[in-house]
């Protein structure tokens, strides 16, 4: 069973919650569009969840009620926040928590089955309440009552969702600014390719990106991240960093640049000259259904008018990171 998104967020705005934040998954389907355009919310779309926890926390301490959205993936990202920063301030947040790689559904892609698995227990093992979303309104309602139980001991509370339970409420396409931008992923990359030496190291990202680049040049020297967004430019790093003979690429995403932006400083540190990073830059998470980045054109122009102002303070600033040219690259030991 399952109940349009415009319900969901129409009953959570009516127990009271008023600010939205989080990270998308395909679970949740239009979500992220329908919040943006309901009255009554805030939504700010979150580079990774610990950050949508934070944020959401802070409107709490104003007096407000937040909500956050995330992956079970995800629920790593936010165990820090959650025990450091909600529980031992006391701070209620309602999480809507979608369940890849749940145990009693078909089998799902490998990178979810071990936190689908655990995802319950790591939840009881944090004593948070949590309960199982059944797909209908009086569920829904019988859920949120329980959140407010727990907004009123000053916890979180975890509601858990499952591939089906939510319908789109737009018959329409993804965004598309998110997506179509002339050139697709998949030519991206095959241009990209025809310009690597042949034993350059290929680590590629979570999503369409690394299911492109199997389809474009399958070879035992591409490594897959099906899983573990926003890492894939570390790995590749410490691939770099101990092959320097070999030249290396990470072929990443905005989105998974965005959620873990601080590897950047750590690479500009490290400075492996064997490695390049390139980012194909949609502006959306394409993987999990066209979801805008917060990071986009327009938002980017607003960022670029401010940050002249400091740059005009600061005349030799300079970026940490250079870049790697693939004429700089070695080939000579294998991996």
């Amino acid at each position: 069973m399952s109940i349009p998104t415009r319900v969901l967020l129409s009953k959570i705005r009516a127990a009271g919650y008023s600010i939205f934040s989080g990270v998308p998954c395909s679970i949740f389907g239009d979500l992220f569009e329908q919040v943006a355009d309901s009255p009554g919310f805030l939504a700010v779309p979150a580079a990774n969840e610990g950050s949508a926890i934070a944020l959401a926390a802070g409107a709490v301490l104003s007096g407000q009620r937040g909500v956050v959205a995330l992956q079970n993936s995800g629920l790593g990202n936010i165990i820090n926040p959650l025990t450091s920063l909600l529980m031992v301030n006391k701070i209620p947040l309602l999480l809507l928590l979608s369940v890849r790689g749940h145990p009693d559904e078909s089998v799902d892609e490998p990178q979810h089955a071990i936190m689908g698995a655990k995802t319950k227990t790591l939840l009881n093992e944090l004593s948070i309440e949590w309960c199982d979303f059944d797909g209908t309104e009086s569920g829904l309602d019988h859920a949120l009552a329980r959140g407010n139980d727990e907004f009123h001991r000053s916890a979180p509370f975890a509601l858990l969702f499952r591939q089906g339970q939510l319908s789109d409420c737009s018959a329409a396409e993804p965004r598309a600014d998110a997506i179509h931008y002339g050139l697709s992923v998949g030519q991206a990359i095959e241009l990209i390719c025809q310009q690597l030496q042949n034993d350059t190291l290929i680590v590629s990202t979570t999503g369409f990106i690394s299911r492109e680049l199997f389809r474009v040049q399958d070879r035992p020297l591409n490594f897959y991240m099906q899983g573990s967004l926003g890492h894939c430019s570390a790995v590749a790093a410490g691939l770099a960093l101990a092959s320097p003979a070999r030249p290396v690429l990470a072929l990443d995403g905005d989105g998974g640049v965005l959620m873990h932006m601080g590897i950047l400083s750590t690479i500009g540190y490290a400075s492996p000259q064997n490695l390049m990073h390139v980012v194909l830059d949609n502006e959306g998470y394409v993987s999990t259904g066209g979801q805008l980045l917060s990071l986009t054109v327009e938002n980017r122009a607003r960022m670029t008018t401010r940050s002249t102002a400091v740059e005009r303070r600061r005349p030799h600033a300079r970026s940490p990171i250079a870049p790697k040219r693939a004429d700089a690259f070695a080939a000579t030991t294998s991996v």
